[in-house]
């Protein structure tokens, strides 16, 4: 506790750690390692990542309604931070920069570090949709969602 406040102290256990942050203290439980690079979501599969669960389903809605097949999504994939990665909440709205936000919704450092970023699309039309279980993007959540598929995004307890 008596740590100078810009520092992260941690007390490691054995299958947990107690670690500070914004004066408060946590008891984090002992992690899974977390996949190397980024992997896909594919349609009606569960992606395991580290204590997360990500999954896409068929949603109908309005716009493929009468449909009788699914549209299939664009190349999903899942990843950590690398930096520098932006978040735009509408479409034609201002981007924000992911750490910064983070900061804002007082995530602690150590789960910025394993949240999963989801990115829909290749390439320079690639963009961000979803931070762990904090944001989704409108195109992919609820129940009638734009592009047909809504995310399902999970978390185990601690």
């Amino acid at each position: 506790m008596d740590a100078a406040a810009d520092r992260e102290p941690e007390l490691l256990g054995q299958g947990y750690s107690v670690r500070r942050f914004q004066h408060r203290l946590y008891l984090v439980a002992a992690q899974n390692p977390l996949p190397e690079g980024s992997q896909s979501v594919l349609p009606q599969q569960t992606l395991r990542w580290g204590e997360w669960t990500l999954a896409l389903a068929w949603q109908s809605n309005d716009h493929n309604q009468g449909n009788d097949q699914q549209i299939g999504p664009p190349p999903i994939r899942v990843s950590t931070r690398q930096g520098g990665e932006r978040i735009r909440f509408h479409p034609d709205g201002p981007a924000k920069v992911v750490k910064k936000w983070l900061q804002e919704q007082a995530v602690p450092p150590w789960e910025r570090a394993r949240l999963p970023l989801v990115f829909a699309g290749c390439g320079a039309a690639e963009e961000l949709i979803a931070v762990g279980f904090l944001w989704c993007s409108e195109k992919y959540s609820g129940s009638a969602p734009p592009s047909g598929w809504r995310l399902i995004v999970g978390r185990d307890c601690d």
